[in-house]
């Protein structure tokens, strides 16, 4: 858990309770150990490289065949997908990261459930064959990566043509 002030407790264990952003130490910990990961849950800081960094560590250390479950990949409204914290319901660009994630790599499987702001599921299958995901087609992924970077832009295409076809 990171971004997590030195006093929090639950009551429940948490394993790396880290104050700020750098969880670089945790990360090359867990990559030491010979097991990998079959389920894990991406559910981190709604900033760019805060999802980006979480999903690539997570997908690193999970098993072929296993599954990532990525939160906030289909925001609603423009004002939630804000890049910047704002009151109330903030999924900020968690779907940018995902999409970016996905929509650049060959050796996975996904597809984006609509439930509580969109749960992204990503098959690490490389051994693994999966039928019945739809394949995003490549014009859409070209236009994806030239307006990724403008928030506007890419909110606007996100909702318009790419959440209904590639998520």
């Amino acid at each position: 858990m990171y971004n997590c002030p030195r006093d929090f407790d639950d009551g429940f264990p948490i394993d790396y309770k880290i104050v700020g952003f750098d969880i670089a130490n945790a990360i090359a910990e867990l990559k030491l150990s010979a097991e990998r990961v079959d389920v894990c849950l991406v559910d981190g800081w709604h900033t760019y490289d805060c999802a980006i960094r979480d999903l690539t560590g997570a997908y690193e250390m999970l098993a072929d065949g296993g599954v990532l479950v990525v939160h906030d990949c289909s925001p609603a409204t423009e004002r939630i997908a804000s890049p910047n914290l704002v009151e109330g319901e903030w999924s900020g660009v968690s779907y940018r990261s995902y999409l970016n994630f996905v929509l650049a790599r060959e050796d996975l499987y996904y597809c984006t459930v609509d439930v509580d702001y969109g749960c992204g599921i990503i098959f690490k299958s490389r051994t693994v064959e999966i039928t019945g995901l739809p394949a995003c087609e490549p014009k859409v992924i070209a236009e994806w990566f030239g307006v990724h970077k403008d928030d506007q832009l890419a909110f606007k295409l996100f909702s318009e043509t790419v959440q209904s076809c590639c998520g």
